[in-house]
């Protein structure tokens, strides 16, 4: 039992951040030796062309630290004329003795090498801070870093980030390529840079305790796993499907059923699920929302989804879709199953179409049942689960074949404080109300990153100020002295 618990808050901290102290911000911004500061340059993204890639050394000297672990890092941005522009992107770091450039040959990198995969913000003319998923544990010499803009869409304007200018004789120390068709894989290959600079961009690494960090969410002990292939009952396998997602609309939202029959245990603790796909072109990458909710229901009533809440929200961030594969999605907060039926709600927040059609591979179900599976699309907007109750497009008695990785034995107990968080959605401030002494109140984006931390230390009404908060959906992480609670919200 408590070693569930530990389970439980170990990933919930995966989506939420780690705690740190004693952090060390270092800023290479060309202080060092005889560098010209403020150059602008493309790197690390440019979000004029559909895809990019870039890397760039510093150095030992700049670093000027002899090891540690970094936990965020900032790009400077000099952009003046246009709105705010997201982009997703993979962030590697690697340890090296290189500190320079081969030509336009780039250095191949490794998964083990990622810090970051995610959604981030550019804004115009300030420092730009991103939390990485993984610290990465410098050893004290050279660091390469790559930066995969797997953005399809590109906005039409120029951007800039403030760097500095390297005597040439030093060697080229920055490289970059773009492309219009297809994202980069900086893992499968060494890539062939369009162009090469010596102008580094301005950085800054925010280092926490040295040593090798410890990640948060990784299991200590093997997950049992339950396929529903459609091997239960008198399904007929090998159906194909675009639930959960169709990555050939912009926006895609779906639901589907999976019966206590099927999942075939008691209750345990699930920790990852996995689609099976029958995708006969390259990866695509996607950004989910993953939605799991214990009920008793087994099909839809029409064309009317489950509305679910920002409790039942397991996971947030970018998915890659690989050709006849499972692909597996390690939950940010684990699904407590409580032994009935399973409402399982994908949500697919990305603004771009990939112009092919994703099929996943599924079971028929006999006509008699009920719906089990629905789904809808849009062109303009994602949809919200949480707002209200979504009219699906389409129905099916097809659904996705999925596998649950669990740790089989007693569930979560929840904490029963009673707590309010409104309005929602929300203008300027944000009230909460509860019957316990509230010691700290974070608000996190939808990808994890800290934006509000307050700490009043006393009961009753807190209220919050969100009002310099942008639009969009936002988690709040009320600690009181019973535990922690965390409510979705909405920014308008």
């Amino acid at each position: 039992m408590k070693k569930l618990l530990l389970i439980a808050i170990v990933c919930v901290l995966g989506l939420f951040g780690t705690l740190r102290a004693q952090n060390t911000e270092v800023v290479i911004d060309g202080t060092v030796g005889a560098y010209a500061a403020n150059m602008n340059r493309f790197a690390p993204v440019f979000v004029a062309v559909q895809y990019s890639v870039s890397q760039q050394y510093y150095t030992a000297e700049e670093i000027g630290v002899e090891e540690g672990a970094v936990r965020s890092l900032s790009f400077k941005t000099d952009m003046m004329w246009f709105e705010d522009n997201a982009r997703r992107l993979e962030i590697y770091m690697v340890n090296t003795d290189n500190a320079t450039f081969n030509g336009l040959n780039m250095e191949q990198v490794s998964a083990e090498d990622l810090v970051f995969s995610g959604n981030v913000t550019f804004t115009a003319s300030s420092w730009v801070t991103i939390e990485l998923d993984k610290a990465f544990n410098y050893t004290g010499g050279n660091v390469l870093v790559c930066v995969n803009d797997l953005s399809g869409s590109m906005c039409y304007y120029d951007s800039y980030f403030e760097g500095f200018a390297l005597p040439a004789e030093e060697g080229v120390r920055c490289v970059w390529s773009s492309a219009e068709e297809m994202f980069f894989d900086p893992t499968a290959s060494a890539i062939t840079a369009k162009e090469t600079a010596n102008v580094v961009p301005t950085v800054k690494f925010t280092f926490g305790e040295a040593g090798e960090p410890e990640q948060p969410g990784d299991e200590t002990e093997e997950d049992e796993v339950i396929v529903i292939d459609g091997t239960v009952g008198a399904y007929a396998a090998n159906m194909n499907r675009f639930a959960p997602v169709f990555v050939a609309v912009q926006y895609s939202i779906s639901q589907q059923y999976y019966t206590a029959e099927e999942i075939g245990i008691k209750e345990g603790v699930f920790s990852r699920l996995a689609f099976k796909t029958d995708m006969w072109y390259e990866e695509n990458p996607r950004r989910l929302e993953i939605y799991m909710v214990n009920t008793d229901n087994a099909s839809f009533n029409g064309l009317n989804m489950e509305q679910v809440s920002g409790n039942d929200l397991v996971f947030a961030g970018n998915v890659k879709f690989t050709p006849n594969s499972w692909v597996t999605i390690k939950l940010d907060k684990v699904f407590n199953y409580t032994g009935g039926n399973v409402l399982l709600c994908v949500n697919d927040l990305s603004g771009s179409m990939c112009y092919y059609d994703s099929y996943f591979e599924g079971f028929v179900l006999p006509a008699e049942e009920g719906v089990r599976c629905v789904w809808n699309s849009a062109e303009e907007m994602p949809f919200d689960p949480t707002a209200g109750v979504v009219t699906a497009k389409e129905t099916a008695n097809v659904v996705p074949f999925v596998k649950f990785s669990f740790v089989e034995g007693d569930a979560i107990e929840e904490m029963t404080t009673s707590l309010s968080v409104y309005p929602n959605p929300v203008n300027d401030r944000l009230y909460i109300e509860t019957e316990t002494e509230v010691e700290e109140v974070v608000v996190y984006d939808l990808f994890g990153r800290r934006q509000v931390t307050e700490t009043p230390s006393r009961q009753g009404n807190v209220t919050v100020d969100v009002s310099n908060l942008s639009n969009g959906v936002y988690f709040v992480k009320v600690v009181t002295e019973n535990g922690e609670i965390v409510k979705r919200f909405i920014k308008k």
